[in-house]
């Protein structure tokens, strides 16, 4: 869900809104629990041991007072969803304080969301947080308030298509350059590299899920990408059944997420016993394969300034479903950033298609972006 709001574009008021994002999730069968996950933590993996401890606490509260800002008698707004709103705020932390981004629920059903968002969130700082995912502040139980690093910038989306408005340069590289189209693309890959190593799925990886902050350099300043909202993600624990999400973002979304949307569920089993349980999921649930995938059509778009499938209408589905995006791409105006020997595509081949099983690892795509940014220097 975009929670941030930002300077406009100029890109065209059809593309000025960002397509519906996942929003939210089923609430989770605690009834499916097995012996497996109720055993103690004593299976030897700390990091395992504390997922399975974030799934049964309740997220820390904030250190400190917090308040919402208000201006001309209204709440400063940041952005909103369809199950939430994230309004600026107000943290006292040892007699200072820190602006901060406040989610909240826009209906009682939120609650459960956000709650199960602030337990991702609450993991992630504990495992190891980074400066490429947003910082977690602390849940207020109380309100269902979610307090998060304030991240002041555009959307991926918005700063890729405001830079492909501006190009003057080659049309055969991103439309950010090629060198700063593979430094964000290293980022945002180390970033999912690192979810997961500790075991978390994103769930909804798109380029509105992505912020890019300013940070200062040695020459100046630079914009590097923040992934946010997890609120369609879950953690990776042995004998637990994560909520399934109850929507997709289907410009970015695998084929078969859609499908299972489509056709029925086809989320494959937790376990060799489980098959007869997965046949009955209601609804599709998020792997690190199909986060792959939506990473992979961040990093596409980005390239591009647009939506991938932007032009195709109402039949944006059919094509989307398909799986092959560099196809599509290579019949339209930006056909040259995706040629076959261009590196978009070397990096991005074995990204996609229908199966998922056939995909390339998160991992290979951070050491073909490696291998590029040392040619490249």
């Amino acid at each position: 869900m975009l929670w941030v709001t930002t300077t406009s574009s100029t890109q065209s008021s059809a593309s000025a809104t960002p397509p519906e994002t996942p929003v939210g999730t089923i609430a989770s069968d605690w009834n499916s629990l097995n012996e497996i996950f109720n055993a103690k933590y004593t299976s030897g993996d700390p990091l395992a041991s504390a997922r399975q401890k974030a799934l049964l606490e309740i997220p820390p509260r904030p250190f400190g007072a917090y308040t919402e800002d208000v201006q001309c008698g209204s709440k400063v707004y940041l952005g909103s969803g369809a199950w939430s709103d994230v309004v600026r705020g107000t943290l006292a932390v040892d007699n200072e304080k820190v602006v901060v981004a406040i989610k909240m629920p826009c209906y009682p059903d939120g609650y459960e969301i956000l709650r199960d968002e602030a337990k991702i969130l609450s993991y992630i700082t504990s495992a190891g947080s980074r400066e490429s995912i947003v910082g977690f502040l602390g849940f207020d139980s109380l309100n269902a308030a979610i307090l998060m690093e304030c991240v002041a910038g555009t959307t991926l989306g918005q700063y890729c298509r405001r830079r492909k408005a501006e190009r003057r340069g080659t049309r055969s590289e991103p439309v950010t350059g090629l060198t700063e189209w593979l430094y964000v693309a290293k980022q945002l890959t180390d970033s999912f590299v690192h979810l997961k190593s500790i075991g978390v799925v994103h769930g909804d990886v798109t380029w509105n899920n992505i912020l890019m902050k300013e940070i200062r350099t040695e020459s100046g300043f630079r914009n590097t990408p923040v992934v946010i909202d997890f609120s369609s993600g879950h953690l990776e624990v042995q004998g637990y059944r994560p909520a399934a999400v109850s929507a997709t973002t289907t410009a970015f979304c695998s084929p078969e997420l859609l499908e299972a949307h489509i056709r029925g569920p086809i989320t494959p089993p937790q376990s060799p016993t489980d098959k007869s349980r997965a046949q009955n999921d209601p609804r599709p649930i998020p792997t690190y394969a199909s986060d792959l995938y939506g990473l992979a059509m961040t990093l596409l778009s980005a390239a591009i300034g647009t939506e991938v499938y932007e032009n195709a209408g109402r039949y944006a589905g059919i094509y989307a479903r398909q799986g092959q995006p560099l196809d599509w791409v290579r019949n339209g105006d930006a056909c040259l950033i995706v040629g076959v020997r261009s590196v978009v595509s070397k990096t991005l081949n074995g990204c996609f298609g229908r199966v998922a099983e056939k995909r390339i690892e998160v991992e290979e795509l951070r050491d073909r972006l490696g291998g590029f940014i040392e040619s490249a220097t």
